[in-house]
């Protein structure tokens, strides 16, 4: 018989809890572009097909995807649902919303990964709504690492003012410093 304590219990629970959503009510996400957020905006709508195969060393390999991307890249913008880095060039703003962590810049990719899976695991609810992701980045004045719930609000060229209004109103209300365009690589301050 296993003999667990009841934080490792729970947290147990919790995993299998993450493994059965994001790899069977989500498996095999793909994004369409035929939805508008509540907003107006242009947002990839997730339609779920089955997908078969799946086990718990792909949730593993994602967190740790993410902490090597973390490592070597200074950062990651990762759809859950999808299973996919978003890139640089994609037409949307990212904007951090609060109850993130934050280790030292110097952490290695075990602890980046760990506490990504944390941070997964205590919002996981968020991570199934259209446009959050999870994010990390490296402030380089302050020397930490950033692991956020990040919305992901996508824009057409006809749209793009009034999403980047949205994302900083997002951004104010959330008491970040800036916005992240993620076609350009640029970060916008919003103070």
């Amino acid at each position: 018989m296993l003999d667990l304590s009841r934080r490792q219990f729970g947290r147990f629970w919790r995993f299998v809890l993450v493994f059965l959503s994001l790899n069977i009510l989500g498996a095999g996400c793909r994004s369409t572009k035929d939805s508008t957020f509540a907003s107006g905006l242009e947002q990839p709508a997730i339609s779920f097909e089955a997908e078969e195969g799946l086990n718990d060393l792909r949730l593993h390999n994602a967190f740790a995807y993410i902490a090597e991307e973390t490592r070597s890249k200074g950062g990651i913008t990762y759809d859950l649902k999808a299973k996919r880095k978003v890139e640089i060039g994609a037409k949307a703003y990212a904007v951090s919303l609060k109850g993130g962590k934050i280790l030292p810049a110097s952490a290695s990719e075990s602890r980046i990964a760990s506490a990504a899976e944390e941070l997964v695991l205590n919002h996981l609810d968020d991570f199934f709504l259209r446009g959050h992701m999870l994010g990390t980045w490296i402030d380089e004045t302050s020397n930490q690492l950033h692991i956020d719930r990040t919305l992901l609000l996508y824009y057409s060229p006809a749209t793009r003012d009034e999403t980047f209004r949205s994302c900083v109103d997002v951004a104010k209300r959330e008491e970040q410093k800036s916005v992240f365009d993620m076609a350009t690589g640029q970060v916008i301050p919003v103070r």
